[in-house]
Parts: structure tokens; C-alpha cells; sequence
């Protein structure tokens, strides 16, 4: 979800703790907004156009992946909405990420959300994106969670492990990087992920180093 963010003031209370079921009973006219940890929260900006070119390369790159499965369906701007209370947290979160993949569940035929994609903009805040790593990886269906970066060339993954754990994440930053979801045959360049959008000579990632994933 592109930025900057605030707190949607029209006719509600900046101090309410807001529900998941509460939100999605709300009418917030045409406003694009999310509950993260129980604060409503309105998107202000129109998003780039480097936001648009990445959502679209992606969207269609996972689209059509060599090990496409039928059971999976890819959208951009839909809705994931987490009922339970998490740990620590002290709301509800009904998240829209930029790019989401549900996958039909073998076991009860439903379509659950397996992988997501945000790409950030510079006034994204750390917090806001801890909480929705958080609120993602509560979701026992969720597989991957990619975050982009729109300013450089920089893209971080988190895969959970066939153990059902999440892995370290993964740091991908330069032109010569690959973003690889292999139980999707999924291997994007980075190069090929942000063509054009950094002209030759221009810096790609000023330089940041492997680990290295924050929002200064």
C-alpha cells in the first residue's frame, strides 16, 4: 500500500481500538484504507507510477509462473482480513496488499491466502510494516510474503519452511539478483523487475548492504 498514511479522522475516533468485524461494517466512502493493529488507516497519495510498473510486472510474472496451478488465483488490491487476536497486538487488522495469491485449500475446497506482495514508498512506516509481517505470518495458508522497494533496487522475501516455520529473510538487492519461489517455478531478475526505472549510471540501492532491509 502506497503512503503517507494517517489516521482516518472523518466522523471516527482517533483513539478507538477497532475490531476486524467492526471495520468491515464501516462505510468509509471512497477512501482506500486498512486496520493495522486496530488503527484505521487512510492511504493520502495517488501511488507512482514506478509504484503501478512494479505491481504489474509482478502481477503478471506470478501469473503466469511455469508451475502454474490451477488451484491458485493472483490479484492486485484485494483484501486479507485477520479475525484472530494476535499475540502482543491489541486490535484487528484487515490488510490490502498490493499484489495477493489465494490458493484453493485440498482439504476444504476454500481459497486462502498464500502469498502477498507490498511495495513500499518511502514514508512507509517500520512500524506499520512490523505489525502487517506480523498480521501475515499469523495466517496458517500463508507461504510468502515479498516486500519492495520502489526508491532502489531492493527486494526482501520471507518463505515459510515445510516445517511450517519462517525461514530468515532473504535480502535481494542490484540488477544481478533473482527472486526465485521455487514451489512456484517462479525467477524473476531484478533487472527485468524494475526495467527502466532506473536508467543506466543512476544508483541502484545507494549501496545497501545484504542484511541490511530498513526504512531509512
Amino acid at each position: 500500500m502506497n503512503g503517507p498514511s494517517a489516521l482516518v479522522a472523518r466522523d471516527q475516533d482517533p483513539d478507538r481500538v477497532w475490531t476486524a468485524e467492526a471495520f468491515l461494517a464501516a462505510d468509509f466512502g471512497d477512501a482506500r484504507v486498512e486496520l493495522i493493529n486496530g488503527l484505521v488507516v487512510v492511504d493520502q497519495a495517488a501511488p507512482t507510477f514506478e509504484h503501478g510498473v512494479l505491481i504489474g510486472t509482478l502481477c503478471h510474472a506470478l501469473i503466469n509462473t511455469p508451475a502454474k496451478d490451477r488451484r491458485c488465483r493472483t490479484a492486485a488490491g484485494a483484501g486479507v482480513e485477520i479475525a484472530a487476536p494476535l499475540p502482543g497486538m491489541t486490535g484487528g487488522f484487515v490488510l490490502v496488499p498490493d499484489i495477493l495469491m489465494r490458493c484453493r485449500d485440498p482439504e476444504d475446497g476454500e481459497e486462502k491466502p498464500s502469498l502477498v506482495v507490498e511495495v513500499l514508498s518511502p514514508s512507509n512506516t517500520a512500524k506499520d510494516l512490523w505489525d502487517k509481517l506480523t498480521a501475515y505470518k499469523s495466517l496458517a495458508s500463508m507461504q510468502d510474503i515479498v516486500i519492495v522497494r520502489q526508491d532502489r533496487i531492493l527486494v526482501q522475501h520471507h518463505a515459510r519452511a515445510e516445517d511450517g516455520r519462517w525461514g530468515t529473510p532473504l535480502d535481494l538487492f542490484g540488477r544481478g539478483a533473482v527472486l526465485r519461489i521455487d514451489r512456484l517455478g517462479l525467477a524473476l531478475a531484478l533487472e527485468d523487475l524494475y526495467a527502466g526505472l532506473f536508467p543506466a549510471g543512476e544508483p541502484e540501492n545507494v549501496g545497501r548492504p545484504a542484511g541490511s532491509f530498513d526504512l531509512t
